[in-house]
């Protein structure tokens, strides 16, 4: 995507949400994983073992957090860049997708946010219960 405001058009803003979702599904993807190497560890006897897939499980939950924070991000940055550009009806002579509206980015957003939250909560439990059983 171009830095000058003005060139935005309406396959950017194909990209810019197709970019979006496939970043949250892989991030929903990664803690699918992380959550799966979780209950095998409890299936496991030795002591060492079960304490490298409990960090293991831990580095997926903070790397899908980290994944689901930078697209916040970059749509957050994009729906500022939009709001700022669609006071008219045409961004450089080309008119605004009739599916592009600012509440529709922000309930994608607010929906990231959500899944932010949650994964935040994972991560609190898996840290307190590794140190209660450590």
């Amino acid at each position: 995507m171009n830095s000058d405001n003005k060139d935005i058009h309406a396959t950017e803003s194909y990209i810019i949400m197709n970019n979006y979702r496939n970043t949250t599904r892989d991030a929903i993807i990664i803690l699918s994983i992380g959550i799966g190497i979780n209950v095998f560890s409890n299936t496991l006897t030795n002591k060492n073992s079960k304490l490298i897939m409990k960090l293991l499980s831990l580095f997926m939950y903070v790397y899908s957090l980290v994944i689901v924070i930078n697209a916040n991000l970059m749509l957050n940055l994009y729906s500022k860049m939009f709001k700022q550009m669609s006071d008219g009806v045409y961004i450089n002579g080309k008119p605004i997708p009739y599916y592009m509206k600012v509440g529709f980015l922000t309930g994608y957003e607010a929906c990231g946010w959500i899944l932010s939250v949650i994964l935040i909560l994972l991560l609190l439990i898996t840290i307190k219960t590794l140190f209660i059983k450590l």
